[in-house]
């Protein structure tokens, strides 16, 4: 008579070699795709300009060597890029670039002859032109987009396979924050600090908020860059964006006692439903109640004001007074910086849910 026990070993035994041999394909392709990370970039390179694009390989000294491109079936939205043997998930950062355009991709330990016959195929129809240039001990490749695409990228064997999606297919909503001035544009200044400097730090601690999952933010700039404003407006635009926000400050020369929240609207182009006024007045009395500060107001916009080139729900937030002493003082603190961040991300909530009533 066998014993039970050898024989229910045996049984266990037999079961986990079948469940591993069945495992092992699963876990192998796991081994090989990788998730690559994809970081959102704002900052402005100069000599990024653009060429006749398409199937064409050779070199230019500005933007480098032209990369093959080759249009072939997929069963998604996805192009493959080639990569050579030995490259890490770890050597490969991928930046969306969505001011200028591009996506760039920087590759770790390979040289820039490796990409001089190889082939990007795939559904390439969004890529204009791509290049290929050396970068410390890799190369990047920079692709020219034709819009503002969200991406996701994985890495298996010799390839790293790029998906996308137009932010429409993922977002319900999708908000262009612009934090005015930037780089030579110091725009209301008193004594070291500007409205260039608060709109942007506002802005990093915005981005760093908890908004709803279906929202959408993109940021005209997170860094100290010079951006103009048909590059302003051509984001709204390539982003088919749902609202505009501006952040910047406020001056009254003649009363240096004025403080307070408040924003600007454009009164003279009227859209139904949840519109231009709407959205100032939700953002103020948000930002105002985070802050516990005072509402200053809702008030038309001046004359000139980039609003008036704007045909979605647009609004210009000013964070307070730079001319008062003490609101100044305020408006460099960061804790205080932190709660104007939070006010904002409050309104961004608050505009999603007034939308779902229309």
């Amino acid at each position: 008579m066998k014993d039970p026990a050898k024989v229910n070993m045996k049984f266990t035994l037999l079961f986990w070699v079948l469940l591993f041999a069945a495992a092992m394909p699963i876990l192998l392709k796991l081994a090989w795709e990788k998730d690559i990370v994809i970081a959102d970039v704002t900052r402005e390179q100069t000599g990024s300009g653009s060429a006749n694009a398409s199937w064409h390989s050779g070199q230019n000294k500005d933007l480098g060597m032209r990369l093959l491109l080759q249009e072939s079936e997929t069963r998604s939205k996805s192009f493959k890029v080639p990569l050579s043997e030995g490259t890490r998930a770890e050597d490969v950062v991928m930046e969306k670039r969505y001011m200028e355009g591009q996506l760039w991709i920087y590759i770790e330990g390979v040289q820039e002859d490796f990409y001089r016959e190889k082939i990007l195929d795939g559904d390439v129809s969004v890529v204009t032109e791509a290049y290929c240039e050396p970068w410390k001990n890799g190369v990047i490749l920079k692709l020219h987009m034709s819009e503002v695409l969200e991406y996701h990228s994985t890495m298996e064997e010799n390839a790293l396979t790029v998906a996308y999606k137009s932010p429409q297919e993922l977002y319900d909503t999708i908000i262009v924050i612009d934090p005015a001035g930037g780089g030579s544009e110091s725009g209301i200044t008193y004594g070291s600090f500007s409205e260039k400097d608060l709109a942007l730090r506002v802005a990093e601690l915005l981005q760093q908020e908890t908004v709803p999952s279906n929202v959408k933010l993109y940021f005209t700039r997170l860094e100290d860059v010079d951006v103009t404003r048909e590059q302003r407006l051509s984001l709204i635009e390539n982003a088919e964006a749902d609202f505009f926000l501006r952040i910047g400050a406020w001056e009254d020369a003649e009363n240096p006692q004025s403080y307070g929240i408040q924003s600007f609207y454009n009164e003279s182009y009227y859209i139904p439903g949840f519109g231009n006024l709407e959205l100032a007045d939700t953002v103020t009395r948000q930002v105002t109640i985070s802050a516990s500060n005072r509402a200053a107001g809702v008030f038309a916009s001046p004359q000139g004001s980039i609003l008036d080139e704007i045909t979605i729900p647009a609004a210009q937030l000013s964070l307070g007074y730079l001319s008062n002493p003490e609101e100044n003082r305020l408006l460099q603190q960061e804790s205080y910086q932190q709660r104007l961040a939070e006010g904002i991300a409050d309104a961004i909530s608050k505009i999603c849910e007034e939308r779902d009533k229309e």
